[in-house]
């Protein structure tokens, strides 16, 4: 290699280095509470390179509730890594429709605008972690 191809090379890396390091900090912190469909379009729109993983939940749920500690959990452990979406199905009923839900809970991970899997029901959080 010559001088020019060992300097190509260092300036790839640092570009590289800076561009995971935007992505990561432009990234939603925590699990968000998707409260319209056009802000979940947003979500799909803008963050379609990274995983999305969505919880679809409903207040009345019980096993709904005993997800949300390990779903908060994962959403720490994979900060930087994905966005963790919160999708009331009382609330927008029509996301739930649109993704043929008729039980929950369901996790579902997207990524570049594809359904890549969905689990449905309360799951420990170490299944999560192997997934």
């Amino acid at each position: 290699m010559t001088e020019a191809d060992d300097e190509l090379e260092r300036i790839k890396r640092e570009k590289m280095i800076q561009i995971m390091t935007e992505a990561s900090e432009n990234i939603p912190e925590g699990p968000v509470h998707v409260e319209t469909v056009d802000q979940f379009k947003e979500y799909l729109e803008k963050y379609s390179k990274t995983p999305l993983v969505i919880d679809f939940w409903a207040p009345w749920c019980g096993p709904c509730r005993m997800l949300t500690p390990i779903y908060e959990k994962l959403a720490v452990q994979f900060k930087g890594k994905a966005i963790f979406l919160k999708i009331n199905t009382e609330e927008l009923g029509s996301i739930a429709q649109y993704f043929g839900i008729s039980s929950i809970p369901l996790v579902v991970l997207i990524h570049e605008n594809e359904v890549k899997e969905n689990w449905l029901g309360l799951r420990p959080i170490e299944f999560y972690q192997r997934e």
